[in-house]
């Protein structure tokens, strides 16, 4: 059987995720005994794990093949690039040939992790630990690089990487050296007027400060990073705008007037959220798959990115039942894009296969002239108030077609397991036809 050639950067990236509970294929080489291990995972990320096999000697003069586990394969987190990892291989060589071919990886292993111990974590390593800590890890991948950039723009910019954690400490140097140093990352930020922005890599830093307490980096009451009321009193929270009842007819009228000129994919994604109450982003990920036609029924997965689901209800699928100002843009969508996967699938498309979720932001903002008046999150506020005031729907059954979940908390939340789907029908019928009423034209 011949030899498989090692694996390049561009073939790795390539591999496919494998679902829970797959077997494992063969490891890929990747050259000078490195290997690549896929494993299953949960979602849609590669797990690929660096493995190198090796023969240790034994006392009776055989020998037994072992296999040093070095890590996974990407980019920054205490992951390693390909690069990286046949480093690591050529160094546990050098060491193995200078002690002996009976040397057992274990031995390498607790001496590479004494060194940083010995020398002191720094603050760069601590934040490379926590962000690989499986706690990290079950975040969903835009909290993860939320945090990453809090810490690599923010923090690692101002406060040098290479400090050791012992000296972020509140006590530290004079008694309030780390507590200074923490109060120069706000002081920066502050200096921009993005006071939620400082609020938020101050918590992120909060939470690398615990896990290096709790791992025994720092003292225990060490942790330099508060918020106080005066820090919160700087930001001014603005929610999205909004309409109110007496402003949806306009804005209806405008909006069909304009996709009245020409088909726009973009006009077109805009009317299905008007109706359909879901966050844009997942709105612009919905598949023909995801469709139960015989039951009225859009079935969106609880992974799906632009449902925003916490990690513990990803589990939890969105149900959206079709209405029949609905059922219309569907039909028209098929003669468009029936073919594809996506329903609002756009061959311009270069991070996604359909259009971006600001796609209906940007429609808002420079076709229409809303910008600054209504929001694509903003016009959820309106199906939440006028559903109620108008329509007089419970709040219970809207806050479920908007995709929430407070149902889901607490003790309540480990027995109900209710959808509301009946009333939840009802509810879309009525308030598509009231934006019907109201000026909505369909398609």
């Amino acid at each position: 059987m011949p030899r498989r050639k090692p694996l390049t950067d561009a073939q790795i990236r390539a591999l496919p995720a494998l679902p829970k509970g797959s077997k494992k294929p063969s490891p890929y080489p990747l050259g000078d005994g490195l290997f690549l291990q896929s494993e299953p995972v949960v979602g849609s990320t590669p797990c690929l794990r660096y493995i190198h096999r090796y023969q240790q000697k034994l006392p009776d003069g055989t020998t037994k093949q072992n296999e040093l586990s070095l890590g996974t394969y990407g980019k920054g987190g205490g992951k390693l690039t390909k690069a990286q990892a046949l480093q690591k291989v050529r160094e546990f060589k050098e060491w193995r040939r200078g002690i002996g071919l009976h040397a057992h990886h274990q031995e390498w292993l607790r001496q590479n992790r004494s060194q940083p111990e010995v020398a002191g974590m720094t603050l760069k390593q601590v934040c490379d630990a926590w962000m690989a800590s499986p706690s990290r890890q079950q975040k969903s991948v835009s909290t993860q690089q939320e945090c990453r950039r809090h810490l690599e723009n923010h923090v690692l910019a101002i406060i040098p990487p290479d400090l050791p954690i012992k000296n972020l400490e509140w006590d530290s140097g004079d008694g309030t050296g780390g507590r200074r140093l923490v109060q120069n990352v706000r002081d920066v930020i502050d200096g921009r007027k993005s006071h939620d922005m400082a609020n938020r890599v101050i918590r992120t830093l909060g939470q690398v400060c615990d896990y290096a307490i709790d791992k025994g980096w720092m003292q225990r009451g060490q942790n330099p990073c508060t918020t106080s009321a005066d820090d919160r009193a700087k930001h001014e929270p603005k929610g999205n705008p909004t309409l109110s009842s007496e402003q949806v007819p306009a804005f209806l009228t405008l909006l069909s007037d304009y996709a009245d000129k020409d088909f726009d994919l973009v006009a077109t994604a805009l009317k299905a959220h008007l109706l359909l109450c879901t966050r844009p982003g997942a709105l612009v990920a919905i598949k023909w798959s995801w469709i139960d036609e015989t039951n009225s029924l859009i079935t969106i997965p609880g992974t799906t990115p632009g449902l925003k689901r916490p990690s513990k209800q990803r589990h939890i699928d969105h149900l959206i039942p079709i209405s029949d100002a609905t059922q219309e843009i569907l039909e028209v969508m098929k003669r468009v894009n029936g073919t594809q996967e996506h329903i609002f699938f756009s061959a311009r498309g270069k991070k996604y296969e359909h259009i971006t979720p600001s796609a209906l932001n940007i429609l808002l903002k420079s076709n229409l002239n809303y910008g600054g008046v209504l929001t694509p999150q903003g016009w959820r506020d309106v199906v939440q108030t006028l559903g109620q005031d108008i329509l007089g729907y419970p709040w219970e059954v809207i806050d479920r077609q908007l995709g929430h979940l407070p149902h889901k908390k607490g003790v309540r939340g480990h027995y109900d397991n209710s959808e509301l789907l009946d009333k939840r029908r009802e509810f879309m019928d009525d308030w598509s036809n009231w934006c019907i009423k109201q000026g909505l034209r369909i398609p």
